[in-house]
């Protein structure tokens, strides 16, 4: 079994090191495209050849996870800080007309709950990466996709932080039924379950992988 991690909005993947290296998964950074779908289109050629592919998706690299699902054959889903599409407010996007110099180190404090500075240092690092303008771009792009369920359903969890203020709980929720998942809240944590909590990203995705294999052998 195969997994790929699909980093969110504005994300070079360096905040996945981590669970990368547990799960000996390969890490995709989002191209800076104009919408989910070719953005599920340009990493066709780049995911392994194999039908034993579990798509870890986080924010934005949720739904294109989505989107992948009905474009080549995936085993299993780990779909985090998403909902059924994301909303992204207009406010939000009203920032990046006219960026602040901290602006990028403000975006890295709200996605963690506690907010210690090798966090917020790490997020900040993997958004000064790629650019205020990719996150701008990608923040638009997730704003715009609205997702269509997995069919047929494969193994899914949908991981929310109990803490996340971009995404709700419903909205979790919903992501959760519509892909026949389930949901695995953590408590004390924010957005970045995947830097604030990895041992657990690590415990459900291959909890999603026995699932998958199991599946595969019916």
């Amino acid at each position: 079994m195969k997994v790929v991690i699909l980093p969110g909005a504005g994300s070079a993947g360096l905040t996945w090191e981590t669970v990368a290296a547990r799960l000996d998964a390969s890490i995709h950074p989002l191209p800076d495209l104009p919408s989910v779908e070719e953005i599920a289109t340009s990493l066709l050629d780049e995911l392994p050849d194999s039908p034993e592919l579990v798509l870890v998706g986080a924010s934005l690299g949720a739904m294109v996870a989505l989107e992948l699902t009905h474009r080549r054959p995936i085993a299993g889903l780990v779909l985090l800080a998403a909902g059924f599409g994301v909303t992204v407010s207009d406010e939000v996007l009203a920032r990046f007309d006219d960026p602040e110099p901290n602006f990028l180190a403000r975006m890295a404090r709200g996605g963690v709950a506690e907010k210690t500075e090798a966090m917020i240092k790490a997020r900040l690092l993997d958004f000064e990466a790629r650019g205020v303008d990719v996150l701008a771009h990608h923040l638009r792009t997730l704003a715009a996709y609205e997702p269509t369920a997995p069919s047929p359903a494969v193994p899914t969890v949908v991981v929310q932080g109990e803490l996340d203020r971009s995404v709700t709980l419903a909205d979790h929720v919903e992501l959760a039924r519509q892909c026949r998942g389930v949901l695995r809240p953590i408590a004390g944590i924010g957005h970045s379950a995947y830097l604030e909590a990895p041992d657990e990203v690590v415990r459900l995705t291959q909890q999603v992988i026995f699932e998958a294999e199991g599946a595969g052998h019916a």
